[in-house]
């Protein structure tokens, strides 16, 4: 589910949350281009590699099906664990229901215009974790950022389950980017809200990717439930307008669109 209404600021994640060993830039660092600059990969985006994930202990982990993993091979350039959002990185309190959201890049190849949610189901529920997926398409003339994050809870029936809902996945910005060094330079950004605990943090994170701003009193819950309601009601929609342009019977095409207008009116008095 994309992001189209709401112009989304991607956030910038503190140091203390970053993994990984610390990068030396190059003497000749550049803010634009191929490169970025020492001050601005400390208050845009942190100095620190990250911890790469190959593609075969996800494989290990989550026996993908042979499709999937040629999606894998075809979409994924590298998985990179790049933060770790915790009480204890951020100096906020725990949660009982969320422990941990971990900040995944994934660096696309090139030719990937749009990546399958196979790949990021994937990862989602073999880590039990929530993640925070930063989608970088790397092609030179054109390099893109997206961020997705899922409607994500463990299963009922076994808590070494997760269940993946829905995802939710910004409009791509424009970015910068070092090849080499896979550092993004975003041109604008916002920090992370001030919340009490993990449980705050999540939902925030969640609701900047929602594409219907919560009502007055909404919980999370409520918010995700209406939108789910939203989308089967907007594929209704899209079904019957189809059915109406091959309808050749007029009392038919009456009815059909009786029922359109029913929905229409459920879809404006859920968007808010």
């Amino acid at each position: 589910m994309v992001n189209s209404v709401m112009a989304y600021i991607p956030f910038v994640f503190p140091h203390a949350a970053a993994l990984g060993n610390t990068i030396t830039l190059p003497s000749n660092s550049k803010s634009h281009g191929q490169f970025v600059e020492k001050s601005d990969v400390k208050n845009i985006f942190s100095e620190k590699s990250g911890q790469k994930i190959p593609k075969e202990t996800i494989y290990k982990q989550a026996n993908p099906t042979p499709d999937i993993k040629r999606i894998f091979i075809q979409q994924v350039d590298q998985i990179i664990w790049r933060y770790k959002l915790s009480a204890d990185t951020l100096n906020i309190s725990t949660s009982d229901n969320i422990s941990e959201v971990q900040v995944f890049d994934i660096i696309l190849k090139p030719e990937c215009e749009a990546i399958n949610e196979l790949v990021l189901s994937t990862l989602d529920k073999t880590i039990l974790t929530s993640i925070y997926f930063r989608l970088f398409y790397t092609n030179t003339h054109r390099m893109k950022m997206q961020c997705a994050m899922a409607d994500k809870r463990v299963n009922k029936r076994s808590d070494e389950q997760m269940v993946v809902r829905d995802y939710f996945i910004s409009p791509k910005i424009d970015i910068q980017f070092n090849l080499e060094l896979n550092l993004p330079y975003m041109s604008e950004s916002q920090k992370l809200p001030v919340v009490i605990d993990m449980t705050g943090l999540h939902k925030e994170l969640l609701r900047s990717l929602l594409e219907q701003p919560a009502l007055n009193d909404e919980t999370l819950e409520e918010q995700l439930d209406r939108i789910a309601t939203l989308k089967k009601l907007n594929n209704n929609s899209a079904k019957i307008q189809s059915a109406i342009s091959k309808e050749k019977q007029f009392n038919r095409k009456v009815q059909l669109n009786k029922m359109l207008n029913q929905i229409k009116k459920q879809i404006k008095a859920l968007s808010g």
